[in-house]
């Protein structure tokens, strides 16, 4: 059995041709309950489908949400309902859901006599017991899909079935029948004249890719790699995530077997950020256990011990019994379901022909009587519609007098408010002027950045207040060979945040005076005198604070002292990022009511830099900054990649990263002030 294997459940017919405007014109219908039901099942279903390959919780939400809507319609295609919800709830690890969808599926399509969905539920069924790998019950299934693709001749569908149970042989370890059942599938969609051309490449790619498995048992590398590579072209170009992740898992595997380990990680933490992204638990599983083995390999046994334990919780998760009994209580419930439709239709002739005769006889009866009420009605209306009209004369004669009344109390307010708009507006630019001085007051106090370069060899500064006034600052001195760098974020931002910056820089600069001074120390120092100057230990007192990092930079013995309050810093040389944490004990504030006023301690971290190292030192308001395609935060993995990527390339001014900043933040509103400092001994 390979542990790396992917397995990969049957979806609905891709659709590549919806764009972003085209998923925000989808959810305006699906949103508008006075559009007709029948396009909002439409928008939502392709929803739900379009979502499986980069967002499955909102996959999930949105499937049910057609299920409910197909139910009020009297189950109408309450399949493809049931087909979306099954799939996004089998990759989040719901079986229990998944199953009860699937079977669910399968009768209803049964009723319906719908061959291609019977064969479709099947095939979907088959796939879930591969999972498990309950390769008998997958069988099974798998074969009652093809039989009935075959008599119906539905090409697309007998291709997929073939390419799900290849991947089944392959978890057999019968890799000569996997790979003919893989060709049949290649050949029969290159004669799919009339699918859609992308719907075709990615079919190929995903079977190209499980082709690649097959060359991984055999050691045949070189053919693995070109499939895959070739495959994951064709899914970067689609956006498609699900399937790309597996590829990078693959191939992080083949380097991994080929001992080129910096290169197998790199894919493997590719496929774990994809698996993390979109919440696929197998894929997370898959790749957790490359990255314990690398590790592992690397005698690096605290990582390696890590990822073992990830490993194993999400397989665990996965193969429990309960997801496993899940499956059998489908399955019992639909052979209850069945046996109750077929008990039922030896009386349904009857049944139907005795209803008819009620049916008729009720419709004279109504008929008769909905004569005479008609009557009534249109004589109730005539009379009713005479007295509206004569009230409402009456009524529109005593309006006319009160609107007069009532545009005189308004010209005479309108000269008001133009008076007060005059005050206001000439208070705000008193108060807007005020705050520009304090900007300019704030900068007087930050370090003149040509002394920060003068004393690297590469540095940047990256300031970018969110208001006029920032609530971020930083703070520098030198010593010969020595200096200390700070970066600080305060509570808040604008003109309250200001004043603490201007606090912190004095208090900072008062601790540290004219003689070197460990980070360590003047954290106690400034979290001593914040509290004391805010009377913060006391009863209903303000809590303000600040997050910040220190470095003591030795540039002679290219080594510094670290010390950080809730903030880090980031060590980034070639591929490789460390990261160093901060006490989560604050600087300031949070003194409870019970808490005693008392002296915080804080831990010195010593650490050796080699030849060109960067060290970064930051804010959050960077990497929580909403943005991107899908507008959502950054986060630290993706702001990690960026300043491995900013090395790399050696694009490591403070322009480089405001393009970075903007270029992720596009049209949304900057949340946070932002303040990012690198430098290079």
């Amino acid at each position: 059995m390979i542990n790396y294997l992917k397995i990969i459940p049957l979806l609905l017919s891709l659709n590549y041709s919806y764009s972003q405007a085209n998923l925000d014109s989808l959810f305006r219908i699906w949103d508008d309950t006075t559009v007709n039901d029948t396009l909002r099942y439409d928008a939502v279903d392709y929803l739900a489908f379009e979502y499986t390959f980069f967002d499955l919780d909102s996959a999930r939400i949105l499937a049910r949400s057609q299920l409910e809507l197909s139910k009020k319609m009297n189950n109408w295609n309450i399949s493809y309902a049931l087909l979306n919800l099954g799939s996004s709830s089998m990759y989040l690890g719901d079986y229990k859901e998944a199953f009860d969808s699937y079977y669910l599926m399968l009768s209803n399509a049964i009723n319906s006599q719908d061959s291609i969905q019977i064969s479709d539920s099947y095939t979907h069924i088959a796939n879930a017991y591969v999972f498990f790998e309950e390769f008998e019950k997958a069988e099974e299934n798998f074969e009652k899909a093809i039989s009935i693709q075959k008599l119906i001749d539905d090409q697309y569908g007998l291709s997929e079935s073939y390419n799900d149970y290849g991947v089944l042989l392959i978890n057999k370890e019968e890799y000569d029948r996997a790979l003919e059942y893989f060709n049949k599938v290649i050949e029969i969609k290159k004669n799919l004249n009339d699918e859609d051309p992308l719907l075709i490449a990615s079919k190929i790619a995903s079977t190209e890719s499980n082709i690649a498995l097959i060359y991984i048992q055999q050691k045949k590398y070189d053919l693995a790699l070109k499939n895959l590579l070739d495959a994951v072209s064709t899914y970067e170009s689609l956006n498609d995530l699900n399937y790309l992740g597996r590829a990078y898992a693959d191939i992080a595997e083949i380097y991994f077997q080929l001992r080129q380990t910096i290169v197998a990680k790199k894919y493997a933490f590719r496929a774990l950020d994809i698996a993390e992204e979109i919440s696929l638990i197998d894929l997370k599983s898959i790749a957790t256990d490359i990255l314990y083995r690398i590790y592992y390999n690397e005698k690096n046994y605290k990582n390696a011990l890590l990822y073992n334990e990830h490993t194993q919780n999400v397989y665990d998760e996965i193969r429990k019994e309960d997801n496993k009994a899940a499956a059998i209580e489908a399955e019992m419930q639909f052979d209850y379901r069945k046996k109750a439709i077929a008990d039922s239709l030896f009386n349904l002739k009857d049944q139907k022909i005795q209803k008819a005769k009620i049916e008729l006889k009720e419709v004279e009866i109504a008929a008769q009587k909905n004569l005479f009420k008609g009557f009534i009605l249109v004589l109730f209306i005539i009379v009713v519609l005479s007295i509206v009209i004569w009230m409402r004369f009456q009524k529109s004669q005593e309006q006319e007098k009160v609107i007069q009344k009532q545009k005189k109390i308004v010209d005479d307010a309108y000269l008001v408010l133009d008076e007060k708009k005059k005050e206001i507006e000439y208070k705000t630019k008193e108060i807007i002027d005020s705050i520009h001085y304090a900007k300019h007051i704030q900068n007087s106090s930050l370090p003149d950045v040509e002394d920060i370069e003068r004393f690297f060899n590469n540095s940047f500064v990256f300031n970018l207040p969110k208001d006029i006034v920032g609530g971020d600052f930083f703070w520098y001195k030198s010593f010969g060979d020595k200096s200390i760098i700070i970066a600080a974020d305060c509570t808040g931002h604008g003109v309250p945040g200001g004043f603490i910056t201007m606090l912190g820089s004095l208090i900072i600069e008062n601790s540290v005076g004219d003689e070197v001074k460990m980070p360590n120390e003047i954290l106690r120092d400034l979290n001593r005198d914040i509290v004391t100057i805010l009377k913060q230990h006391e009863k209903n007192a303000i809590q303000d604070g600040m997050d910040l990092s220190i470095c003591l930079v030795d540039k002679s013995k290219k080594k510094i002292f670290f010390s950080g309050s809730k903030n880090g810093l980031y060590i980034v040389n070639n591929q490789d990022i460390s990261t160093y944490k901060g006490d989560n004990t604050p600087v300031g504030g949070f003194y409870s009511k019970k808490e005693k006023f008392k002296e915080r301690t804080y831990t010195l971290q010593e650490i050796d830099l080699q030849e060109n190292d960067w060290v970064f030192m930051y804010s959050d308001g960077f990497y929580d900054q909403f943005g991107g395609p899908k507008n959502k935060s950054m986060g630290s993995t993706r702001f990690k990649n960026i300043l491995q990527d900013s090395v790399n390339k050696n694009k490591l001014s403070s322009v480089d990263f405001k393009n970075y900043f903007f270029d992720w933040k596009g049209k949304q509103e900057q949340i946070d002030d932002v303040l990012l400092i690198g430098f290079c001994l």
